[in-house]
């Protein structure tokens, strides 16, 4: 007699890890998994979806854990609306928040990422229309900066709700800055620490496996509150030396001239540390005037001081200044786009953003007077090649609208006058047409160059 056939497996959804410590993975979640988590957080956070019903507004990608649940699977379980599309600007996030004329203005749930958080609060217009309205604020896929949480609350009157969680684990902790610093866990989930190394060990009705060790440290205060330490799978050994890339970022970050770093090894036979660093103010003005060189020397001197334990080892041979890194839509850093900038010859300019919409996009930049590309152009009067000026429009061409810029024409593209190091060039871009593109660099009021991107 034949066996009956095996019961079919569940239902289930592939994630892809964001990539941010290795290559990215492909993880499967079982459909009940999925529902489980989202019950979990729903009995958890029953204000957050209290009537009226609130309209649920994500900047975050439904094919990550994140906003398959909080952009899908809640909202359907709690009966609440979900603005349609992403916005990637404070901008467009205000307009897909706006309520249709004829309509009652709905609470609005926003949520997001720390680092999308951050943008929109140096947006005073932003911040000033979404207020009245939202109702919260919730974020993971990073560790939220206390400032960004202190400016929340600030300036929109919010504590956000971090989630503590992962795609192999799904949702795990929660905790709101202002009134619970230290992580509280889910009703559902427990939790020990590993003895050897401190790692947070779980034992969830959600989990991909019972239990599951994350690749965070962490110490416990109570059965149910934990502190988070260093991530685990970010500690690497240079010259046989230990170096915790976290402890690196942090000491960077700790000093007047770098807002935030982003550490990975290089990728070399002997590696060394590399490092992606954000200036602040005062950095940018040392790069503008000095070069990344001496930024470079002084900044690794006040790292020292800041972080006299880190071994030598651990400081940067190679670090370049961008205006922002290079995050994905669920706020990771995948080493994959680390490393291209980090290998480039190309030090960016000094870049102070001023305005980034879906149309229109302004910038300060100032060219470092050490940059490889004023080298022989030309001895005793450097001059900033014309061709920089466009690598750099086509650049924010890309990084402000999204667009791809492998192949387009450039029409009406004029040369106006010289620029040089260290000045501060105003550059802009407006979309005139879906495919047009017009940009202009000016220095005060005289124009240096400008032209039309024309896209394919």
């Amino acid at each position: 007699m034949p066996k009956p056939p095996p019961p079919p497996l569940p239902p289930s959804v592939e994630f892809r890890t964001s990539g941010s410590t290795g290559a990215p993975k492909s993880i499967l979640r079982t459909e009940d998994s999925l529902q489980a988590d989202a019950r979990a957080l729903l009995a958890a956070f029953p204000d957050l979806f209290a009537p009226p019903a609130p309209l649920v507004v994500a900047t975050i990608d439904p094919d990550h854990m994140f906003g398959a649940l909080w952009r899908i699977r809640l909202p359907a379980l709690a009966g609440c609306p979900v603005a349609p599309g992403m916005p990637f600007s404070p901008e467009a996030l205000v307009a897909l928040a706006a309520p249709p004329p004829d309509a009652a203005p709905a609470p609005l749930l926003l949520v997001t990422t720390p680092s999308f958080l951050t943008i929109l609060l140096r947006d005073a217009p932003a911040c000033a229309a979404l207020r009245p309205r939202l109702r919260a604020i919730v974020t993971s896929g990073g560790p939220l900066p206390e400032a960004t949480a202190a400016d929340s609350l600030s300036l929109l009157g919010i504590s956000p709700l971090e989630i503590y969680g992962s795609t192999e684990a799904g949702s795990i902790a929660w905790r709101r800055q202002a009134t619970a610093p230290n992580w509280t866990l889910l009703p559902d989930v427990t939790a020990t620490v590993r003895p050897a190394d401190s790692a947070l060990v779980l034992t969830s009705p959600w989990a991909f496996a019972r239990p599951w060790t994350m690749s965070d440290a962490a110490t416990l205060l109570t059965p149910r509150t934990f502190r988070l330490g260093p991530r685990l799978d970010r500690t690497i050994k240079i010259l046989e030396e230990p170096v915790s890339l976290p402890a690196v970022e942090a000491a960077l970050a700790a000093t007047d001239l770098v807002a935030e770093a982003a550490a990975i090894p290089s990728p070399r036979a002997v590696p060394r540390i590399w490092a992606l660093a954000v200036p602040t103010p005062a950095g940018r003005a040392l790069l503008a005037t000095a070069g990344a060189a001496a930024l470079t020397r002084r900044l690794l001197a006040e790292a020292r001081a800041a972080a006299p334990g880190l071994p030598p080892a651990a400081l940067p041979r190679r670090i370049r200044y961008v205006p922002e890194l290079p995050r994905n839509a669920q706020g990771k850093l995948p080493a994959d786009a680390l490393l291209p900038v980090l290998q480039s010859p190309l030090q960016e300019p000094a870049t102070d953003i001023r305005l980034r919409t879906t149309d229109a996009f302004e910038a300060t930049l100032a060219f470092p007077p050490d940059a490889i590309y004023f080298r022989g152009h030309f001895p005793g009067n450097p001059i900033l090649p014309g061709v920089v000026q466009l690598f750099y429009a086509r650049l924010w061409l890309r990084r402000a609208f999204g667009l791809d810029v492998g192949a387009c024409r450039i029409l009406k593209l004029k040369f106006s006058a010289l620029a040089h190091p260290s000045e501060s060039l105003a550059l802009t871009l407006h979309r005139d047409t879906p495919a047009r593109i017009a940009f202009r660099y000016l220095r005060d009021t005289t124009r240096i160059s400008s032209g039309i991107f024309d896209l394919p």
